[in-house]
């Protein structure tokens, strides 16, 4: 998959709302430091009447509302095993003419981000999938709590290998200058950034209740401490 196939958080959520009633996101939590450097990037550069959010690394981005109950209980599994694991903010690439992004590596560990989101794939997709967003199947599906032979499948997007996992520091860009303006930026930035700057830690993950911009935070899971 090219940069210019890849879609940020907020593009992709507006695809979905409409077929479905606010989706669940689920995001990998930083640490302290690397949260604060990286929204005070996205503050700078996002068009401000769209940033309604802080800097976040997607994991899933449209999990259909009637699966909270089976997903909550996979989460607080996962992160009774999984220990916290270092990351780094690598090199910002483009994303198409509208966007830019910065990758975020796993620092002397490989494939934990990718595991944990397979290992949600799998186990969501166990059930046998039921009727599509926005019809009156899903509607009545939602409101009996995804029992099991009834619960909604993952979007297509959600179903996909992370392969390029990210922090979204600009998107929907009203022209390319902007774009340009912005990954020289960041890449100069880059440049400049002692190893101190660059890593943090991954301790947890967080699940958002998208609202139509804004996201509403439902909870937080933590990963083990050192």
């Amino acid at each position: 998959m090219d940069h210019k196939s890849l879609k940020s958080s907020d593009v992709i959520l507006d695809l979905v709302v409409h077929t479905m009633s606010r989706p669940l996101v689920l995001t990998l939590k930083l640490d302290k430091g690397s949260t604060e450097l990286l929204t005070s990037l996205r503050a700078n550069y996002f068009p401000k009447h769209r940033n309604h959010l802080n800097a976040h690394l997607t994991l899933f981005h449209a999990i259909p509302p009637d699966r909270r109950g089976e997903l909550d209980r996979l989460l607080q599994d996962i992160c009774k095993h999984q220990k916290e694991f270092n990351i780094s903010i690598a090199r910002p690439s483009r994303m198409g003419k509208k966007g830019v992004m910065l990758h975020i590596r796993e620092s002397g560990s490989r494939g934990v981000i990718e595991g944990i989101h397979s290992s949600i794939v799998r186990d969501l997709s166990k059930v046998e999938k039921g009727p599509p967003p926005g019809s009156k199947q899903y509607a009545e599906a939602a409101e009996r709590g995804g029992r099991r032979g009834s619960a909604s499948p993952l979007t297509d997007q959600d179903l996909e290998p992370l392969r390029s996992p990210h922090v979204t520091i600009l998107n929907k860009a009203e022209d390319e200058g902007q774009v340009e303006d912005c990954h020289r930026d960041l890449v100069d930035l880059f440049n400049k950034m002692d190893g101190r700057q660059k890593h943090g830690t991954a301790i947890g993950l967080q699940l958002w209740e998208y609202n139509h911009g804004p996201w509403i935070h439902l909870h937080d899971y933590s990963f083990v401490s050192h």
